[in-house]
């Protein structure tokens, strides 16, 4: 009986902060499986580590069966950060709230700064924010992330 392997893994892009996809085709031997995503639920080595596709998808003309890995782990060129966040006052006056902005840093080229920029943590004033409130994107100065906070100064 021939056993069904993962081809070779290809490494995709950063899809958010520190996780990229990769992508291989199912094979039967030597041969692209085609049509079918049903013989796709088992494990492939990435990194050291048996990982389950997160889905598998039909591609091509031929609808060859191709799993696709979203690999968490030892990514160090998709985890981005913030440069230091800027001060950049009270929202309104009487708001109770204070703006915060920083710029977007090593984000690798194909990635979407949109989603890395919604996924991307950073810790300042003793308070760690998971993303920012909003992402603004400055055409070729970046992307930067809003932050707003509770501020008693600013009543």
């Amino acid at each position: 009986m021939v056993e069904f392997t993962w081809g070779a893994l290809k490494k995709g892009k950063c899809m958010r902060f520190n996780t990229r996809l990769y992508s291989a085709p199912l094979l039967r031997g030597n041969e692209p499986v085609v049509g079918t995503t049903t013989k796709c639920g088992f494990e492939a080595w990435v990194h050291g580590k048996n990982v389950k596709p997160v889905r598998c998808e039909l591609q091509g003309a031929r609808n060859e069966t191709w799993g696709i890995w979203a690999v968490d782990y030892d990514e160090p060129s998709c985890a981005t950060w913030w440069s230091p966040p800027k001060d950049t006052g009270c929202t309104a006056d009487g708001s109770g709230y204070r703006r915060y902005e920083a710029k977007l840093e090593n984000v690798e080229w194909g990635a979407s700064w949109e989603d890395m920029c919604k996924s991307t943590p950073v810790t300042f004033n003793k308070r760690t924010f998971n993303s920012p409130n909003h992402c603004i994107n400055r055409g070729i100065l970046g992307m930067y992330g809003a932050w707003t906070v509770e501020d008693t100064e600013c009543h």
